[in-house]
């Protein structure tokens, strides 16, 4: 009986270690899966990801290698930027394999056509008529419905023209009523001989230009480059634009509480090229006015006022193509975060004829 006690508390200690063996080699096969999940991709990894993301072919290995080089380099300075915890989050985009240099030749405003700050003796219209306590708490115009799909300027400088035709559809929809309608910026790039096309433009010289009437972009397409000027039937036409106050920040909220407004900004490097989200409150761009963006509203994000600002990069960069620019509540005679309060322009719509 005993001998016989003892084979069965053998093979059941036989069968125990078995189950043991199991579990332990099953519980190895799973925190191996798991550990290799929470490793980062080498950066290798990770630009082989992002090429068969944004659909990116190199013509030759020789320019694949840099552009793994500009990535690489790219993706380090977003890590060391989010890894301070500052108030905008920075994340890959399609533009991670171009340097800054490349980015802004190909899509800001050249040296010599940037947006002046405004002269004060140059008219000034609309200036502060409320106090920030009489305005809404926030301002919303794309839940209004008064703003068009986000657009892509490609890789041409004309920031200028979407910024004039979103002010136009804007007060177009507000103004006048439905249907909200897309405006063409080729017909800008084409026919506008005061601005300077791919290369840059000036906000108010193309107002000046609407004065006379702008068509439909589905009737005249963008192509991002200039082509010869060609006959149209104009659908809206500028009656007049207003120069807001510069560097008053309430004035500014009391038009954007109106309409959206055309501004221009300082698109510094790494904050522009690679905002993914947050409100942006950076003391490193300054004033030199170089991209053109459209305000479409106001509101506070965790304690932090910001302007929500509608650009013209598509809808892959930043937060699906829009951007939070950190805004003051006081009228404090400065230009704002990026320049954003130096150079803002109203517009009142009207049909031609």
């Amino acid at each position: 009986l005993k001998q016989g006690l003892s084979m069965i508390n053998d093979r059941e200690i036989t069968m125990y270690a078995r189950i043991m063996i199991r579990m332990f080699v099953i519980m190895a096969m799973v925190c191996a899966q798991v550990c290799f999940a929470k490793e980062r991709p080498s950066v290798a990894q990770q630009f082989q990801l992002f090429q068969k993301k944004y659909h990116k072919k190199y013509v030759s290995s020789e320019i694949a290698e840099y552009r793994q080089r500009v990535f690489a380099d790219n993706v380090a300075k977003i890590q060391a930027h989010n890894a301070r915890h500052q108030d905008w989050r920075l994340a890959v985009n399609e533009y991670a394999d171009q340097t800054w240099e490349e980015f802004s030749e190909a899509r800001l405003l050249k040296a010599g056509v940037q947006f002046p700050m405004i002269n004060q003796s140059h008219r000034q219209i609309l200036s502060r008529s409320k106090s920030i306590m009489d305005l809404p708490d926030s301002v919303n115009w794309v839940e209004q419905g008064a703003v068009t799909a986000v657009k892509n300027q490609g890789q041409c400088g004309s920031s200028w023209a979407f910024a004039t035709t979103g002010v136009m559809e804007g007060a177009k929809k507000i103004q006048l009523g439905n249907p909200l309608v897309n405006l063409s910026e080729q017909q800008f790039l084409d026919c506008d001989a005061s601005n300077a096309g791919c290369y840059g433009g000036q906000i108010n010289n193309a107002l000046l230009f609407a004065e006379s009437g702008i068509t439909t972009a589905a009737s005249y397409p963008y192509r991002a480059r200039p082509g010869s000027c060609r006959s149209s039937t104009p659908v809206l036409q500028v009656a007049s634009y207003l120069q807001i106050a510069s560097n008053d920040e309430v004035a500014l909220a009391t038009a954007v509480a109106m309409q959206p407004i055309a501004i221009g900004v300082e698109a510094d490097s790494s904050v522009f090229q690679f905002y993914k989200s947050g409100v942006v409150t950076s003391t490193s761009c300054g004033t030199t006015l170089n991209h053109a963006l459209l305000i479409v509203g106001y509101g506070t994000e965790n304690g932090i006022p910001y302007w929500l600002c509608k650009n013209s990069w598509g809808r892959v960069w930043g937060d699906v193509g829009y951007i939070k620019i950190g805004r003051s509540l006081t009228s404090n005679g400065k230009p704002g975060v990026c320049g954003v309060a130096s150079y803002p322009w109203a517009v009142t719509v009207a049909y031609p004829g």
